[in-house]
């Protein structure tokens, strides 16, 4: 995985995560605002059809009306003609409101028409008149189905305001209704007065009843739509769930290698460190002409396991982890070889104790990094005993080996300094030594190689009259392989 690709993976998340945040707020909003367009649409459509029936109520009164009094000569209509007049102006008014999508106040206006009706007829013939009550009941009605149902007590109360103050205007003498037509006789006329009235109610709960059936059907539109997103929601979410895993997996995957190659690094500087002390030793006996075969011989040892080590980390860089068969005892018994030279500069001797009757003990892994691990803890068992090994009585390295039917324990001891209790806990943890310039790595990185690439355990013996580091492996098998 690239560079880019690993910044473009965090990049993805937070996209991904701010669109789930954003959909459900964006669904919630478009619902509110498909719920507000809904009922404005409503309403504009009563209002609309309200103000079309009572235009044309007004319209055809006026021609009535004209015709009484251009034709018919009747001049006792002109008052009522400048009233119709007056209304229609009034119309084009809330004409002009509705055109804008001033609704409500297009609402009021009607509303305010028909007060102005109902107040003038009860004024003329008194609140028993039959019309102006059904006009009252009409007002209280289109301010349900116009405004909404929160404004039908309000109205209601202003309606039988209205009445108490006509009757009472009527007691004081303040105004003098015409009772003469609550005597005369019904006829076609009255028929035809209240079929309108009755009509207009109709029409009221007709559009009060279709617009409810239409916001309904609206609402299951919606509700299905919302469904639909809700579930295109739920595969997209399954889609970049399992995109982000995969990628996570990768990343991890990358981040994995990279760990064990600066494992890989790290060990390789520290066993550098110590086969250079080696090689330098060696070089020196060379120059003082002291063992001059032996000591090239070193050298020369020296020189392939720096080689070895190489090899090693270019296999990692390649992505190529060597698993093979090895023989346990021939690693430990060249790690012991090319150690005692080290060891006996500074006047410490290994003791490498062979199982009897045992050339060969195979096991599964990297011969290889099996011995950096046994050179980690060597080195560290030699460096114990610190710049004067002579204080010590015999200063000595046991290796020993002891085998099962299933393992192989691999036993490093020294009688050095020992490890303070303080370092005990920590021992394996990074950055934690007892040695006065020791970096504190070398036991994590040996810990970590035996129990990921070699499936085994290491262990330091709880005993304080010595330090034993205990390693266990598991041996080859070829029936488990």
């Amino acid at each position: 995985m690239s560079t880019s690709a690993t910044k473009a993976v965090p990049r993805t998340r937070n996209r991904f995560v701010a669109r789930l945040f954003v959909a459900p707020q964006f669904l919630a909003s478009y619902t509110r605002r498909l719920a507000a367009v809904q009922l404005l649409q409503g309403k504009q459509a009563i209002v609309t059809i309200i103000f079309r029936g009572t235009f044309f109520v007004v319209s055809l009164l006026l021609i009535l009306l004209s015709f009484s009094f251009f034709v018919a000569g009747n001049a006792y209509v002109a008052n009522r003609i400048f009233l119709c007049l007056g209304a229609v102006l009034y119309l084009v008014c809330i004409k002009i409101l509705i055109h804008r999508a001033h609704i409500m106040s297009a609402a009021w206006m009607l509303i305010a028409l028909y007060v102005g009706l109902a107040s003038l007829i009860l004024l003329m013939w008194s609140i028993n008149a039959p019309i102006g009550i059904l006009v009252l009941g009409f007002i209280i009605v289109l301010a349900g189905v116009m405004l909404g149902a929160r404004y039908i007590i309000p109205v209601t109360i202003v309606v039988i305001g209205l009445l108490s103050f006509l009757q009472l205007a009527s007691r004081l003498g303040i105004v003098h209704p015409d009772y003469s037509s609550l005597a005369i006789a019904s006829g076609f006329g009255d028929v035809v007065s209240y079929s309108t009235i009755f009509a207009v109610f109709a029409l009221i709960s007709w559009l009060s009843g279709r617009q409810m059936e239409q916001s309904l059907q609206k609402a299951l539109v919606a509700e299905a739509a919302l469904q639909s997103e809700k579930d295109l929601l739920a595969v997209r979410l399954e889609e970049q769930t399992r995109y982000l895993r995969e990628s996570q997996l990768e990343e991890m995957r990358q981040l994995y290698r990279f760990a064990e190659l600066g494992q890989q690094s790290t060990a390789l500087l520290h066993e550098l460190a110590n086969h250079l002390t080696v090689l330098t030793l060696d070089i020196d006996d060379i120059q003082q002409r002291n063992h001059r075969t032996k000591a090239i011989s070193h050298a020369r040892e020296s020189i392939t396991h720096l080689d070895n080590m190489v090899g090693q980390v270019r296999h990692q860089l390649q992505e190529t982890s060597a698993s093979n068969v090895f023989n346990i005892l021939t690693a430990v018994d060249e790690v012991v070889t090319n150690l005692s030279t080290m060891a006996a500069k500074v006047q410490v001797s290994l003791h490498y104790k062979k199982p009897t009757g045992q050339k060969a003990i195979l096991g599964n892994g990297d011969a290889l990094r099996l011995s950096q691990i046994l050179t980690i803890i060597i080195t560290n068992a030699i460096e114990a005993y610190g710049e004067a090994p002579t204080s010590f009585a015999e200063p000595t390295v046991f290796i020993a080996t002891h085998i099962t039917q299933t393992t192989v324990e691999i036993m490093i001891t020294d009688d050095g300094q020992g490890i303070p209790d303080n370092i005990r806990q920590q021992l394996f943890t990074p950055f934690q030594s007892s040695k006065k310039n020791g970096m504190g790595i070398g036991l994590f990185i040996a810990k970590s190689m035996i129990e990921t690439h070699f499936k085994g355990t290491i262990s330091l013996d709880p005993s304080r009259e010595y330090t034993r580091f205990i390693i266990t492996l598991p041996r080859y098998s070829s029936k488990g392989r």
